[in-house]
Parts: structure tokens; C-alpha cells; sequence
């Protein structure tokens, strides 16, 4: 499957990126990256689109500086 239609769950997403299941957690209340719950109640598992995710950190990207 590629990478642009794979929707992973919240701990496949940490390990994609390399960080914790909380940062996750706190960049998506912070509006930082995409998601989506399919279900109506509470407790739904959100999903991630990985090619969605790695866009929208890649506004946050900065290239260094020459020195």
C-alpha cells in the first residue's frame, strides 16, 4: 500500500515519526497535524493519513543556516 493512502492508528503514527503517543496526543490538541474520527462516540480511535501528517510537519521544517 503506499504511503499516501495508509491510515494508521495513534501508535503507528508515533513510531513513523519517532516520538511518544503524548506528543502525538498534544500536537493534535494543538491543531498541529490532521486527523479524523470515525466514530460519533467518545471513546473512537482517531486515524492519521501518514502523507497528510508529514505535509502538514513539513511547514515546520527549517533549513539551516550557511555559516
Amino acid at each position: 500500500m503506499s504511503q499516501s493512502n495508509q491510515w494508521v492508528n495513534k501508535a503507528a503514527l508515533a513510531r513513523h515519526l519517532g516520538i511518544g503517543k503524548r506528543t502525538v496526543d498534544q500536537w493534535m490538541a494543538r491543531g498541529l497535524i490532521p486527523y479524523t474520527k470515525p466514530g460519533a462516540h467518545k471513546q473512537a480511535p482517531v486515524r492519521f493519513n501518514l502523507e497528510a501528517v508529514d505535509k502538514a510537519l513539513g511547514r515546520y521544517t527549517r533549513e539551516a543556516k550557511s555559516a
